[in-house]
């Protein structure tokens, strides 16, 4: 898997001078003096209200763990494709405790069946269907957990029909609790 390394050596502590070294992510480009030297020239004033800016999810999900944003809403509206903050990185159990004392959860879906997920799984080089069963497994726990809540709890509110690119309409029962 990693050619011309040992077990030990990829397990090594990384060696100081490495540590020490810039990485290419941090070192200063051409391009982004342009960006840098743009911004100077116009302005932030369109992004006043930009307070963070995170160029992976890992970032992001480090800075604002699921519980931090989630724990003491009140209102859940999530859009996505698989939502896995959501739905895998959130415990069942806490989820369970927010919509039974009053959070209202609705969630939607990419269509596991659509065009559109076929297409993000082209995009991102996905040979075997990966985020369309995500996408299914995702809206499956949704689903029991619904159907785990008392019926003060379940009241359902379905997202309005969307009209995709491909013209066609949906709507998707599965994907709303409050």
């Amino acid at each position: 898997m990693f050619p011309g390394w040992t077990a030990e050596e990829l397990f090594a502590p990384c060696p100081p001078h490495l540590l020490a070294a810039e990485s290419p992510a941090d070192a200063t480009s051409d391009e982004r003096a342009d960006l840098e030297s743009t911004t100077d020239r116009f302005g932030t004033a369109d992004y006043a209200d930009v307070t963070a800016v995170y160029t992976t999810r890992a970032e992001f999900s480090s800075a604002h763990p699921p519980h931090a944003l989630l724990d003491s809403a009140t209102t859940i509206r999530a859009a996505g494709l698989s939502l896995n903050t959501l739905c895998q990185q959130y415990p069942d159990q806490r989820l369970y405790r927010l919509i039974e004392n009053g959070t209202t959860l609705q969630a939607l879906f990419l269509d596991p069946e659509g065009e559109a997920i076929h297409a993000r799984e082209q995009e991102e080089g996905c040979t075997d269907n990966h985020l369309t069963t995500l996408t299914r497994l995702n809206i499956e726990v949704l689903t029991r957990l619904r159907k785990r809540l008392s019926p003060e709890a379940q009241v359902h509110r379905p997202w309005p029909s969307t009209t995709r690119p491909s013209g066609s309409t949906s709507r998707s029962s599965t994907t709303a609790c409050a």
